[in-house]
């Protein structure tokens, strides 16, 4: 997505790559595209990510007791990363709101949304 001048890249799902291996992916596949950051989401594994001012980083999934369907997960990440960023917040913070918000809405059935205070009281603020 191309937006307010912040080109970012979101790549679902490697689930086989190792982290050294992705590190490198990330790593190539943000200087090919020329984004400012690239974050690569990875379900149950967490996320990683790589842009300017961010080292390469793994975020572990927020814990789940229960999922009951994965429907609109992503959606909500892409959702409140895009959100979080274009309102000027910094790339991990994005990514840990994301992170959050789609914890949030495994924990439901069919296609979730997720409240802003829901999101507040998920992250402790």
């Amino acid at each position: 997505a191309k937006m307010l001048g912040y080109n970012t890249t979101w790549v679902p799902g490697t689930d086989h790559a190792s982290i050294a291996t992705e590190a490198k992916v990330v790593g190539m596949l943000r200087e090919q595209l020329g984004a400012r950051l690239v974050i690569v989401t990875r379900g149950p594994d967490g996320l990683s990510m790589l842009g300017e001012g961010v080292a390469y980083s793994h975020l572990p999934a927020v814990k789940v007791s229960e999922v009951y369907d994965t429907t609109g997960a992503g959606d909500t990440f892409i959702a409140v990363a895009t959100l979080a960023l274009a309102a000027g917040l910094g790339a991990l913070v994005a990514a840990r709101l994301a992170n959050a918000a789609s914890a949030l809405v495994v924990r439901r059935l069919g296609n979730a949304v997720v409240s802003p205070a829901e999101l507040a009281e998920a992250v402790g603020g």
